[in-house]
């Protein structure tokens, strides 16, 4: 074998890595090198599978499985025209702010509302019938945030100076948009750290403006009732808060709901941490496999709040059961489900 074709083990498989599958076939063209039993092993391990179930673990403790069927070919999509635009969340959507909630590593603790005064605001950030422009509304949203991101970033650097290197949370937010009867924007923020709403007399009177420090009225730059806070117990209240908001406009006229752009988003470590944390892939397993495997299982997840479904099922993350009231003053409770049994069915798929 010439000197040529070998590589050290470290600079193959970060070729390995880099390439995929069709095109490292075509280029290793030496039948000397393709006879190595580390290269079979390596090559047989990176072609995928043509069938499987993908069995996902999060860290709230829900378990998904869905099964997945590669037709060898795709659709393109049409094109869009104009720009995107939707009257409510999807369901796509609402379970991706359900598991960021569910699954943050800091609870959210704090809900707060951003909304605008038009009579306040230039004749270029209102449209002709008075209502904001949602262009400029996202651009206000954007900026509040990101001031609050590096206002975040150096208080934690001075925290971590005074305090021998101890570190607070990152932040974490959320927020989704939502229109009022009027039609005029406004957006729900949901995160980790708490802010002001207003600056402090003391801080007005011998201190000059850059010595402030934080207030989100005066970062939001509307009137003085424009932000509202709500404070939030834990995870469970903080996802129900903002399921309300998500399934508000269903029902509403198109007209009247329909927004340009995003219509949420959640920060990048809200991201990271709503990622399963282990997953399981079974090579070859139809559905009806997966029902077979778990059918003793299966009357147990129907139980404790699971679905089955043909291509594959979901189990809630456990939860203690909570007596609440509804809006009439009705006490009700909510369904408590079991940790055992997500534990029994994850023990069972990891076996």
């Amino acid at each position: 074998m010439t000197a040529s074709f070998i590589q050290s083990s470290v600079d193959f498989f970060d070729y390995v890595n880099s390439a995929t599958y069709k095109k490292i076939q075509d280029r290793l063209i030496c039948d000397e090198f393709k006879s190595l039993p580390s290269v079979h092993r390596v090559l047989d391990d990176l072609q995928p599978p043509r069938n499987y179930s993908i069995f996902k673990l999060y860290g709230s403790g829900e378990i998904t499985c869905g099964y997945v069927c590669p037709t060898g070919y795709s659709v393109v999509p049409p094109v869009a025209a104009g720009p995107r635009q939707s009257t409510v969340l999807t369901p796509a959507a609402c379970t991706k702010i359900r598991r960021a909630v569910e699954n943050s590593e800091d609870y959210l603790k704090y809900f707060y509302t951003f909304t605008f005064a038009p009579a306040a605001l230039h004749p270029w950030q209102i449209d002709d019938k008075g209502v904001v422009i949602q262009e400029f509304a996202k651009y206000k949203i954007r900026k509040v945030l990101d001031t609050m991101r590096h206002f975040i970033k150096r208080a934690d650097v001075k925290h971590a100076q005074n305090h021998d290197g101890e570190c607070r949370p990152e932040w974490r937010y959320i927020w989704v948009a939502e229109l009022q009867k009027n039609g005029n924007i406004h957006f729900h923020v949901l995160h980790n750290r708490y802010f002001p709403l207003h600056d402090l007399p003391a801080k007005k009177a011998g201190l000059p403006l850059v010595e402030w420090g934080p207030c989100l009225t005066r970062w939001w730059g509307q009137a003085v009732n424009s932000v509202d806070v709500a404070k939030l117990n834990d995870n469970d209240h903080a996802g129900a808060y903002i399921r309300k908001y998500m399934s508000k406009n269903a029902g509403e006229i198109v007209e009247q709901s329909t927004i340009t752009g995003n219509r949420y988003n959640i920060s990048k470590e809200l991201r990271i941490d709503m990622k399963p944390k282990k997953q399981v892939i079974k090579k070859g397993w139809t559905p009806s496999d997966v029902q077979d495997d778990l059918a003793k299982l299966i009357s147990i997840i129907e139980d404790n709040g699971g679905t089955i479904l043909d291509f594959g099922f979901s189990l809630p993350r456990p939860s203690r059961s909570k007596t609440f009231r509804d809006e009439h003053g009705k006490a009700k409770k909510t369904k408590g489900h079991s940790e055992s049994v997500n534990v029994a069915v994850w023990g069972h798929i990891s076996r």
